[in-house]
C-alpha cells in the first residue's frame, strides 16, 4: 500500500510579477541556421546525384549548405569538405528538424529527394532554442510542485503525461525527464514502487516526430541507468494535431505541460489587414485590430481549457507558460515584439526596392498575442473548469543566449521563416534575413533583450 494518501492541501493563488535572470547554460552552442544536412542512404545511380545537385544549384542556397550522399558504391559529397558521411548517421540533439515547417510546399529539392526513399534533416531548431531552454529551467520548480502534488493526491499506478507543443530536440526530453525525476525522487523517499509512465509528445503534424523517436531509445536507456533499479516502465507516443481542440480520450491524462506555445493563435484575426505597415500589435495598431487579437486569444484559450478539462482526470494538473505583457495596455513594450517590428521594417525596405508588393505586406500579420495576467485570470475563472494554483509573470533576460546580431537573426528565422515563405514565397527569404541581421547590427544597443512571460499552474476541478 502506498502511504501517500493524505489529502492535497489547497495551494495559495499567487498573482505576482518577478524578475528572473537568465540561467547559464552548460553548452555554448553557436547556432548556425543555414546548415542543412541531406542524407541519402541508398544505392543511387550517378544521374540521381547529378539531378539533386542541379536542384541545389538552382535554389541558390547559402554557402553553408552541406549535402552528403552515402551508398555502397562510393561516397560523394557535394558543397561540403569532401569527407564521407557515415552510412547510418547518428541523430544527436543538435541534428534535428525545425518544427512546423512544411518544406515540401515551397522547396522543390525535398520533392526530388523524396522520390528515392530518403530522409532529410533540415535547419536545426535545436541550435536556435537556447532561450527557450533557459525559460524551461526557470519554471522547473512550478512543474515539480504540480507533478508531485498529482502523485501525492491521486496515487496513480500509471501516470499519463502530455507535452503540448513539444517541438523536437533536447528541450523535448528535458521537460519530460525532469517531470519523471520529480516523481521518482518522492516515491523513493516514501519507499513506494515506481509507477508506470505514459508520455505523449504532441505538436502540429508538421513537427519532426521521426527525429524524436530516433533519438528516444538512446535517451531512455541513459535515463533508466540514471534512475537505477526499480524504475517503472515508460511508454511513449506521438500525437499530431492542434491543441486548440481535443487530442486525447476523456479522463486519460494526469499532467499537461506546454511551453512557449499558447501566445501563438489558431489563426490570424479577422480585420488584421487594417494593421497597415505592421505585422503585429504595435503602438500604431488601430483599436479594432487590437480588439480582434484579444477576442481571438480569448476564444482560443477557452477552447484549450475546455479540451484539456475533458482529457484530464479530476485533480489532474496543468502547467503552462507563454509570452505575456506586464501592463493592461495592449501596446507592447517588451523585447520580442520589438524584434518583430524590425522584421516589418525589413519587409517595407523590400517593398521600396520592388521585391515585395505593398498589398502583400499589408496583408501579412503574425498570429501572436501576448495577454496580461488579468486577461488570463479572467478567462480561467470565466470557464470555471480549473482552480488557479499559480499565476505569475516574470521578466526573462535574453542577454546570455542572444549575444549578437547573428544569434538573434538565427532565432528569429527559426520561428518566423516558414510564415514569411508561406506568404511571400521562398525567393526573398535569404534577402529578408540577411537584411534583418544587418539592421539588428546597426541598432543592437537600442533593443532591450528581455521579455515578459506568464506561468500558470492549474488543477482540474
Amino acid at each position: 500500500m502506498r502511504d501517500l494518501t493524505a489529502p492535497r492541501s489547497a495551494a495559495a493563488t499567487r498573482v505576482t510579477s518577478r524578475n528572473t535572470q537568465s540561467i547559464p547554460l552548460k553548452k555554448n552552442i553557436n547556432p548556425i541556421w543555414r546548415v542543412w544536412t541531406i542524407v541519402i542512404d541508398w544505392k543511387l545511380p550517378k544521374r540521381c546525384l547529378q539531378s539533386v545537385s542541379k536542384v541545389f544549384a538552382f535554389q541558390n542556397l547559402d554557402h553553408r549548405l552541406k549535402v552528403h550522399f552515402s551508398n555502397e558504391i562510393d561516397n560523394t559529397s557535394i558543397f561540403s569538405d569532401n569527407k564521407p558521411f557515415p552510412k547510418t548517421p547518428k541523430l544527436d540533439d543538435e541534428t534535428v528538424c525545425r518544427p512546423n515547417v512544411n518544406h515540401e510546399s515551397y522547396n522543390p529539392m525535398t520533392m526530388v529527394i523524396s522520390q528515392y526513399s530518403t530522409y532529410a534533416v533540415f535547419a536545426s531548431y535545436a541550435n536556435n532554442s537556447l532561450s527557450q531552454k533557459s525559460i524551461i529551467l526557470c519554471t522547473k520548480p512550478t512543474r515539480e510542485e504540480a507533478i508531485t502534488d498529482v502523485y501525492k493526491s491521486l496515487c496513480p499506478e500509471t501516470i499519463s503525461i502530455a507535452d503540448l507543443g513539444c517541438s523536437s530536440g533536447p528541450n523535448t526530453f528535458l521537460v519530460v525527464f525532469d517531470t519523471i525525476r520529480a516523481v521518482e525522487k518522492l516515491r523513493k523517499m516514501t519507499g513506494n514502487p515506481s509507477p508506470e509512465y505514459v508520455v505523449h509528445f504532441s505538436d502540429l503534424p508538421s513537427n519532426d516526430f521521426n527525429s524524436i523517436f530516433r533519438s528516444l531509445p538512446r535517451c531512455v536507456e541513459d535515463f533508466k541507468k540514471e534512475m537505477g533499479d526499480g524504475f517503472g516502465h515508460c511508454f511513449f507516443a506521438g500525437v499530431g494535431g492542434s491543441f486548440y481542440g481535443r487530442l486525447f480520450p476523456s479522463k486519460s491524462l494526469h499532467f499537461v505541460h506546454s511551453s512557449n506555445s499558447l501566445h501563438w493563435l489558431s489563426q490570424i484575426p479577422k480585420g488584421s489587414e487594417e494593421n497597415k505597415d505592421n505585422i503585429c500589435i504595435t503602438a500604431s495598431t488601430p483599436p479594432n485590430v487590437i480588439k480582434a487579437y484579444c477576442e481571438q486569444f480569448e476564444s482560443d484559450f477557452s477552447i484549450f481549457l475546455k479540451s484539456r478539462s475533458e482529457e484530464l482526470v479530476t485533480g489532474g494538473r496543468m502547467v503552462l507558460y507563454f509570452m505575456g505583457r506586464k501592463s493592461e495596455s495592449p501596446k507592447p513594450t517588451h523585447g520580442a515584439l520589438k524584434f518583430m517590428v524590425l522584421l516589418a521594417k525589413v519587409l517595407k525596405d523590400l517593398v521600396t526596392k520592388g521585391l515585395v508588393e505593398e498589398e502583400k505586406l499589408n496583408s501579412f500579420n503574425l498570429p501572436i498575442y501576448a495577454p496580461s495576467l488579468k486577461e488570463v485570470k479572467m478567462i480561467v475563472e470565466k470557464e470555471g473548469l480549473f482552480s488557479i494554483n499559480v499565476l505569475e509573470g516574470f521578466t526573462h533576460d535574453y542577454s546570455e543566449p542572444l549575444k549578437d546580431a547573428k544569434t538573434i537573426t538565427n532565432t528569429m528565422r527559426a520561428g518566423a521563416e516558414s510564415l514569411v515563405v508561406s506568404h511571400f514565397g521562398g525567393g526573398i527569404v535569404d534577402q529578408v534575413f540577411n537584411k534583418y541581421e544587418e539592421m539588428i547590427g546597426e541598432c543592437m544597443t537600442e533593443f532591450v533583450k528581455e521579455d515578459f512571460f506568464i506561468i500558470v499552474s492549474l488543477t482540474k476541478i
